[in-house]
């Protein structure tokens, strides 16, 4: 009894157990926040996007017309001036298009995941009026 060794904390059960549920929590926790920040980069895109691209392609329809175009400037219709910008224009609104795909995309993910009944805690809902964007 005199040389008798105590089994070290490290091998007792309850510290495996408090450790995995320690880390189970954790992972939770990281899963949500990181969701979390997905539906506020989602809801941003959202907002920040739905009406901004009427009204940039109104004005852009207009400020590409030859009367507007030719008004303002002084320039000839059909000049290379107004090819340029035109050009940048449809490489703007291109690049926009892969973003709204994009967001498209991860809208789709979310609210897949979303639907599953038990992953589907983790992710927060969505606002009722986010929805798909679309470019007419």
């Amino acid at each position: 009894m005199e040389n008798e060794e105590r089994p070290s904390r490290l091998f007792q059960p309850w510290v495996w157990v408090l450790a995995l549920v320690l880390l189970c929590a954790w992972m939770v926790w990281a899963s949500y926040s990181s969701n979390l920040t997905n539906r506020v980069n989602l809801t941003n895109f959202y907002y920040n996007n739905a009406e901004v691209y009427q009204v940039a392609s109104d004005k852009t329809a207009s400020y590409l017309s030859s009367e507007q175009f030719v008004g303002q400037s002084q320039l000839v219709a059909g000049s290379i001036e107004k090819q340029q910008l035109a050009n940048i224009v449809s490489q703007r609104m291109a690049e926009w298009r892969d973003q709204v795909v994009a967001y498209n995309e991860g809208l789709a993910t979310y609210q897949m995941w979303q639907s599953y009944p038990i992953v589907g805690i983790l992710y927060p809902p969505l606002p009722t009026d986010v929805k798909f964007l679309s470019i007419k």
